[in-house]
């Protein structure tokens, strides 16, 4: 199994870009690319890259994405480029096709953020834009925190008590739904989603609209990690209704539906903006399931402390010691992509077997 996976890893975006563009071109595949307007650390290009096996007609279309959020491009990345260069996909039932969307987020995967260009979390940036803007309106009193949060010393200690003040005062869900639900108001601030459709949102707007526009039946699995026990995969699903029970269906108890009107964890919290609502309006009459396959890493607390660390950095646009600096983004980068062999191993193996389902669920549901 590891023959076949630890060729396609890479630690770096244009490593990952590379490994991708030669899968496609070792079988024969053509690519698309859509070049990003910005260029990389290094000046080199930024692009998002889709590859499309089977018919143009197809009436069922399996979408596989990565790197949403920059950083985690890389567990996503290696699937498919393994998924490629192994042939996974050359005998798709009859009137399906899918297409492998590489780096929807190039600029957060190339300088390592989890959000884009514009501090923008492209996971709260699927709205429409011609509407007032959801308000969270317990978010400004988090904001002048959460900088600090993960710092040693004084401040540190002052941000961590007033957060942890707020979060007795509201209880765990509306604290968690107020930090990490999105917010429009402030740009500086963390899961801040934007004041108008961002450059990721148009591009796989677009290319959803034009690869899955005469389809009848859409299935996306959309590869994401850092959230979950180590190892394990979640399927997030942001659908209601007969979305959610036909997701429930095809996946199974791997399914986490954070907009379940009957779950109350206050750790799972609604969220605005979601790019599976933007696959859905994307597509208008097309049935659309729409999957986030979380694969876990480290404890979570560790996740969010390399997330705090990594908007303070940010914050100061970079003025701190630059050994300092390098270890911020080397433990971000740590916590979404561990360097374990084991653990890319069980990420593609429960990859394939989320596509085995999503395909089964599409002929057979």
């Amino acid at each position: 199994m590891l023959a076949e996976i630890e060729p396609w890893f890479a630690h770096d975006y244009r490593t990952a870009r590379g490994l991708f563009l030669k899968a496609a071109e070792q079988n024969g595949l053509s690519v698309q690319s859509i070049v990003h307007p910005l260029r990389g650390p290094e000046g080199d290009e930024l692009a998002t890259d889709a590859v499309r096996i089977g018919p143009h007609d197809a009436d069922k279309l399996v979408v596989l994405t990565s790197g949403m959020h920059g950083v985690e491009l890389y567990c996503g990345s290696m699937c498919q480029a393994a998924l490629i260069a192994s042939g996974y996909f050359s005998s798709l039932p009859d009137g399906m096709a899918v297409l492998l969307v590489h780096a929807i987020n190039p600029w957060g995967s190339a300088h390592g953020r989890r959000v884009n260009e514009n501090n923008v979390d492209p996971c709260r940036n699927f709205l429409d834009f011609t509407r007032p803007l959801p308000e969270n309106a317990d978010y400004p009193r988090l904001h002048p925190h959460l900088a600090d949060a993960d710092r040693p010393g004084e401040a540190g200690d002052s941000a961590r008590a007033a957060l942890s003040a707020l979060r007795a005062e509201w209880g765990d869900a509306r604290f968690n739904a107020a930090q990490f639900g999105g917010q429009y108001a402030n740009p500086d601030g963390v899961f801040y989603g934007g004041q108008s459709a961002e450059w990721t949102n148009r591009t796989i707007s677009g290319l959803l609209r034009e690869h899955g526009g005469p389809a009848r039946r859409v299935a996306t699995l959309d590869y994401h990690s850092g959230i979950g026990p180590w190892g394990e995969m979640l399927g997030v699903v942001v659908h209601t209704g007969e979305g959610l029970a036909r997701a429930r269906r095809w996946y199974g108890d791997a399914v986490l539906a954070p907009n379940d009107p009957d779950q109350d964890d206050p750790g799972y919290y609604p969220v605005t903006g979601h790019s599976s609502d933007g696959y859905e309006a994307a597509l208008p009459g097309v049935e659309v399931t729409a999957v986030v396959l979380e694969f876990g890493t480290y404890p979570l607390d560790r996740g969010s402390e390399a997330l705090g660390q990594e908007h303070w950095l940010n914050s100061n646009n970079g003025n701190c010691d630059p050994a300092e600096a390098r270890a911020i983004k080397a433990a971000l980068a740590r916590h979404f992509n561990p360097d374990d062999a084991a653990w890319r191993a069980t990420v593609w193996d429960k990859s394939r077997h989320a596509i085995r389902q999503a395909i089964a669920g599409l002929v057979e549901d």
